[in-house]
């Protein structure tokens, strides 16, 4: 089938390839350069680069003249003017129905009002608006779509997604489970998704809090959580808060969509303030460790990126950190094994000294900050890391080390409900 998608965007091209890669013709507009998170995903570019190749996918940077039937739009993130300034412009450039798929999370009631307004100028013409909105993640972006937890579609009245399902083969086929419903509904539904991924975090991130006060473990107690099959063990791990180019900015418009509806965002509200404050927690402990004297300190960052397997700093607890640091006149070093350069592109006239190892970014510091979960980091040469540091403090901003382990291996640890207080 000749389909075209729409965007720059991780969801675009995610979609544009897996579309193409399991047989359809695929057309992608993509009016500038892919964005940094499309760059930095493993695989996704080299196997658009292919694709092409074999001629299953076409890269053109405006709208051609004749436009086929189906589109995928991934514009803008939340929907907004480019959402509906394509939509029209499609309307307006075909003679035949129209379906459109909306990849991007947009506010509740956006899409309805999109299919109405977009019968009106189809003058008889059947438009079909549908919503496909995609959970993946960056880092395996590709195998989040090739085998979804949960297909969510929205379409404006039942059966109008048969096709789409039928189009999505074979993954609609790996899809644990799939829920067509209201265009409303779906919008609505990944929103709460997200939120309540978010509170579990910031959950646990609060509790983090009380548990290092009252000097109880606090991995003892997620165990506990994670054991009662109500609960479960995912999005439980505490830390120096979550990130992401989607997750979060969704997260916000959230919040800012119940404002306008009239509601009062109580919870959602005090999960973002928990997360800002989960942000400058490894830097209160360095404050602390050291009463306010960091002025000519080193100080190591291990990982920038927001998340493992990520390139983008968006969102990273990285910048408030960093901020800190800097006004402090530490002498900041970083390692990360993909994110430097996005963080090196934020901070272009910034004093920051890479290390091509976790090591040598830890030589002569003060003190070694984990801020990225990184497989690298798990494991270090303990002594080579002892030896290597000026103050052997190592603060943990996602608990990867054991408090007992660290202090007999001579460090001074600090985790998140873990280790010292």
């Amino acid at each position: 089938m000749q389909i075209m998608t729409h965007g720059r965007g991780l969801y675009a091209w995610v979609t544009s390839v897996a579309l193409a890669q399991s047989g359809h013709a695929v057309t992608l507009v993509c009016c500038t350069d892919p964005d940094d998170e499309v760059r930095l995903e493993p695989k996704l570019l080299e196997r658009a680069q292919a694709l092409q190749t074999e001629g299953q996918l076409t890269v053109l940077s405006a709208l051609p003249k004749e436009l086929p039937a189906v589109h995928f739009l991934g514009l803008a993130s939340g929907g907004g003017a480019a959402l509906d300034q394509r939509a029209k412009a499609i309307v307006e450039n075909t003679l035949q129905d129209v379906t459109l798929v909306v990849l991007n999370t947009t506010p509740v009631g956006t899409l309805d009002a999109l299919q109405a307004e977009l019968e009106v100028m189809a003058q008889g013409r059947s438009v079909t608006v549908l919503a496909l909105p995609l959970f993946v993640r960056s880092g395996r972006a590709l195998a989040d779509f090739s085998e979804p937890p949960l297909l969510l579609i929205g379409e404006p009245y039942a059966g109008a997604a048969d096709e789409l399902l039928d189009w999505l083969r074979p993954y609609s086929r790996n899809a644990l489970d799939t829920l067509p419903v209201p265009l409303a509904a779906a919008e609505l539904t990944k929103f709460a998704i997200n939120a309540m991924l978010a509170t579990r975090i910031s959950l646990m991130n609060e509790l983090a809090g009380l548990a290092g006060r009252m000097q109880v473990d606090i991995e003892l107690v997620r165990e506990g959580m994670a054991a009662d099959p109500r609960i479960g063990p995912d999005y439980l791990q505490p830390g120096c808060g979550f990130g992401g180019p989607s997750f979060t900015d969704e997260l916000f418009k959230f919040a800012e969509s119940l404002r306008e509806a009239g509601g009062q965002p109580g919870v959602l509200d005090a999960v973002l303030r928990i997360n800002a404050e989960q942000r400058e927690k490894p830097f209160r402990q360095l404050w602390r460790h050291y009463q306010g004297q960091l002025s000519g300190r080193r100080v190591a960052l291990w990982g920038v990126a927001f998340k493992p397997g990520a390139a983008s700093v968006e969102h990273s607890p990285v910048h408030a950190l960093l901020s800190a640091l800097l006004a402090q006149g530490v002498d900041v070093v970083v390692h990360d094994p993909k994110a430097v350069p996005a963080l090196l592109a934020q901070y272009p006239d910034a004093a920051i000294t890479v290390a091509e190892t976790p090591v040598a970014a830890a030589m002569g510091a003060d003190a070694v900050l984990l801020l990225t979960a990184w497989p690298v980091y798990h494991n270090p040469d303990y002594a080579a890391l002892h030896a290597a540091m000026r103050h052997p403090v190592i603060i943990d901003g996602r608990n990867v080390f054991e408090p007992d382990m660290m202090e007999q291996a001579g460090f001074v640890y600090y985790g998140v409900g873990r280790g010292r207080a």
